[in-house]
């Protein structure tokens, strides 16, 4: 069949073009077949000639029409002379090559249209629509850079004289330890009832404040719950009274004051009990948040037999997500302390703690772990241990916990009082020890002086004593 007489939409010449580029230019094959697979071909002619050149090229065998004609058959032959006619020249492949890649994906689109309108139930809907989305979050190649185009960028960002786009916390010191970019994926770990929560709150309205578009998923703390924490936070309206609703009416003003300068924050709070990862990409992409929070990663549904497959499984969709959509995740993380000794004291929490899966240590870029200064007091202060930086050093500060207001703050390690009562008794110990070692000196010298004197006495002469 004559291709002139055929209908040719977009989609069909870009795909005539690809393969006919092939056949006269087969040095430009490693960049076609490393961002077009045989799905992407909808004529089904053209994806016959597309898989048989892709063989080809994979077994190392030479790309030409002859090699192409053996492969497909005689039947093919008088298709390929017109697909070599219709392309005269190789020079815009790549711009071939993207065209078939778009028409593709704007095909399986269409044909989810028309299933979702077909759809027998909501839920099969649903799903269909979280595929959708999947194709447009999709990356459309792999992304292959030259040295010298990677020493271009990075000249260029250093000529750039903005302030590097990392989170900004709301820690300036934590700022500074962890830098994170977007499509990050972040752990912050602690027991139960440290308080994670309440510094995930406080660490993504700081994010919020800094412009990003945060998205909180809370899987077992109401929206209720968590702004009257956040009201505490940001207010001296103590914790307790909010929950009681005995503010009286300077709280009421210094709440009212703090709301209505807030109320814009890009800040959301999603109450997501039950969700999967597929339902916080879903909200993640329409809401177009740029950093999101989970609370806490081991209560998202995933298919597996134990929770520690399904951790394992979560925590891959969770990473794989950042990366594709581009946005920073911070998942919340339960932990299993080591035990205690006899007198009650156990190591200090790390990375190998988090709970059911050693999946989320491979795949976080950062894991921030949260303890107790004081394992018997929970109204301690917090030590804030980043275990894990794969941009930077491992570290870990102190932090001073209003449990009030369930609020967190730098703490200096030289003004906190616990520490600082500590260094105290430590150099009263070294005083009392240099005191102590004095003290024995001259005794010694007094004995040794003594044994001396007498040594004298001994060895002189009877007609020297002075009896």
């Amino acid at each position: 069949m004559d291709l002139s007489e055929r209908a040719t939409p977009r989609s069909y010449d870009a795909q005539v073009a690809v393969v006919g580029s092939l056949l006269i230019s087969p040095e430009c094959a490693g960049l076609v077949f490393g961002q077009l697979q045989e799905t992407d071909f909808g004529d089904p002619t053209m994806r016959t000639l597309f898989g048989a050149l892709r063989a080809l090229w994979l077994a190392q065998t030479p790309i030409d029409p002859v090699a192409l004609i053996h492969r497909v058959g005689e039947a093919y032959t008088q298709t390929l002379a017109e697909v070599m006619a219709a392309v005269p020249t190789a020079a815009n492949v790549e711009e071939y090559t993207k065209i078939v890649r778009a028409e593709a994906q704007l095909g399986r689109m269409r044909q989810l249209s028309l299933q979702i309108l077909d759809a027998r139930s909501a839920d099969e809907a649903a799903e269909m629509l979280r595929q959708a989305e999947g194709l447009l979050a999709e990356r459309q190649s792999a992304a292959i850079r030259s040295y010298g185009e990677m020493a271009q960028d990075f000249l260029d960002r250093m000529n750039d004289k903005r302030p590097a786009d990392y989170l900004d916390f709301g820690f300036p010191q934590l700022n500074e330890k962890v830098a994170i970019s977007q499509g990050r994926f972040v752990v912050l770990a602690a027991e139960s009832s440290v308080g994670k929560t309440a510094l995930a709150l406080q660490l993504a309205l700081g994010i919020a404040r800094g412009g990003k578009k945060v998205g909180f998923f809370s899987l077992e703390t109401s929206a209720a719950d968590a702004m009257d924490r956040i009201v505490a936070q940001t207010t001296d309206v103590p914790l307790p009274a909010i929950k009681h609703r005995r503010i009286g009416e300077d709280y009421a003003k210094a709440c009212w004051d703090a709301l209505e300068k807030s109320y814009e924050l890009p800040f959301e709070l999603i109450e997501a009990a039950g969700s999967s990862v597929e339902d916080v990409r879903a909200v993640t992409l329409a809401r177009r948040y740029q950093v999101i929070f989970i609370d806490y990663v081991q209560l998202l549904s995933a298919p597996g037999d134990n929770p520690a497959q399904q951790v394992r499984t979560i925590s891959m969709e969770l990473h794989r997500m950042s990366q594709q959509l581009g946005v920073t995740v911070i998942g919340l993380s339960q932990v299993t302390p080591p035990p205690k000794d006899a007198k009650g004291r156990r190591p200090e929490l790390s990375k190998e703690n988090l709970r059911e899966s050693h999946q989320l240590i491979h795949d976080a870029e950062a894991i921030l772990i949260m303890d107790l200064s004081d394992l018997n007091d929970y109204q301690s202060n917090r030590i804030l241990k980043v275990d894990k930086n794969k941009d930077g050093p491992c570290c870990r500060m102190l932090l001073r916990f209003d449990a009030k207001h369930m609020r967190f703050s730098y703490q200096p390690p030289v003004e906190d009082s616990e520490t600082q009562a500590s260094r105290e008794r430590i150099e009263a110990m070294d005083r009392n020890r240099e005191a102590r070692n004095a003290k024995a000196a001259r005794e010694r010298r007094a004995r040794e002086d003594q044994e001396s004197a007498f040594r004298e006495l001994e060895g002189g002469k009877g007609d020297d004593l002075p009896f």
